[in-house]
């Protein structure tokens, strides 16, 4: 039962404490635990739950912790407990409650794992992340954990252009274009032509236009004004569709744009290229056309078809009156055949007159 304060150094210095509950005795030839009466003269005990020899508080093979209850009775007594913790609290041994086996985030007992820089509880299992111990790699800009063995690269020492540690040398374009003079200038020359040919690939052509903004960006405009952006930017076929969907006009102004469609796409970027003549519906917040409007419309059709009969009936019988006073007159001389003649061509320049 006795433990070395550092156990990889070995000290003579110890403190007594108890595998069976975590006790530090105070005094260090105490025969039994002055918390839980544990024997320090026994070397090793037997597992209550699965018999296997242990000589601490858990058990190796199957985790048992010895802390908690064995009897029948005490399991039943700890049952009971489970309710009490929620009462009047746990009873706490480190990090684990001795009565219904909760586990805080303290009091833990931390083992070194083998092989890796982490510790682990040995009550409740829990794992603690330490610290690597890095050894600088020969020859090389890494670094190995002497404990894990994980590796990490380091950044590269220079002096001048070569690397002091590794050896590797920094890229450096002066020098490059002096070695490798003819391929730096086709390099050159294709970065240049893919550019230009990037360039041209994104105008438009003859027959094609860019669309002045998104889709998103015409709903914050008129439906004037977005017919207006899109003739500037060559846009032909365009219509609009009032939707008849405002009551009061709280969210919406009348004429607010609501969607915009071109060949039946609603969603499309600013700068996004189509055919001039792509057909376009713009789709805006109105008001619903009311009864009283359309029989406004009707009464006033009407009236302009009545208007053009009356229009008609008079020029019918100026044409009636004129023809009459021909007929008298031809009437009154009849004797020159070439009088007759010129009263017919009078008349009939007269007529067209009339109805030009």
């Amino acid at each position: 039962m006795l433990e070395s304060v550092c156990p990889s150094c070995s000290s003579s210095e110890y403190y007594l404490k108890c595998d069976n509950c975590g006790k530090v005795q105070e005094d260090n030839n105490a025969v039994f635990c002055s918390n839980c009466g544990a024997d320090f003269k026994e070397e090793s005990n037997e597992c209550p739950k699965c018999g296997a020899k242990m000589t601490g508080r858990i058990c190796d093979m199957c985790g048992h912790d010895i802390a908690m209850a064995t009897s029948l009775g005490a399991v039943a007594a700890s049952v009971a407990s489970k309710v009490s913790c929620k009462v009047v609290g746990h009873n706490f041994l480190g990090c684990k409650c001795t009565r219904c086996g909760e586990t805080r985030d303290q009091g833990h007992d931390f083992r070194p794992v083998q092989g890796k820089c982490e510790q682990k509880c040995r009550v409740c299992g829990k794992i603690d992340e330490g610290e690597h111990t890095w050894v600088p790699v020969n020859g090389k800009c890494e670094q190995k954990c002497k404990i894990c063995g994980e590796t990490e690269t380091i950044p590269h020492t220079y002096d001048g252009d070569r690397c002091t540690r590794c050896g590797k040398t920094k890229f450096n374009p002066v020098k490059f274009y002096k070695e490798n003079k003819v391929i730096s200038i086709i390099a050159i020359v294709l970065l240049v032509l893919l550019l230009l040919f990037g360039a041209a690939a994104s105008l438009p052509g003859p027959n094609e236009a860019l669309t002045p903004s998104s889709a998103s960006e015409f709903k914050s405009l008129s439906y004037q004004d977005a017919i207006m952006q899109l003739q500037e930017a060559g846009f032909a076929n365009i219509e609009t569709e009032p939707l008849g969907d405002l009551i009061v006009g709280f969210l919406h102004d009348e004429g607010d744009v609501s969607e915009i469609s071109i060949n039946g796409k609603t969603d499309f970027s600013s700068g996004a290229k189509y055919d001039k003549n792509a057909k376009i519906i713009i789709r805006y917040h109105s008001y619903p056309q009311s009864s009283n409007t359309q029989q406004s419309s009707d009464v006033s059709d009407n009236t302009t078809s009545s208007d053009a009969t009356s229009s008609d009936k008079q020029n019918d019988s100026l044409a009636q009156q004129s023809s009459a006073e021909s007929s008298a007159s031809l009437g009154n001389d009849t004797s020159s055949p070439s009088a007759q003649q010129v009263v017919k061509s009078s008349e009939a320049d007269e007529i067209l007159t009339m109805f030009s």
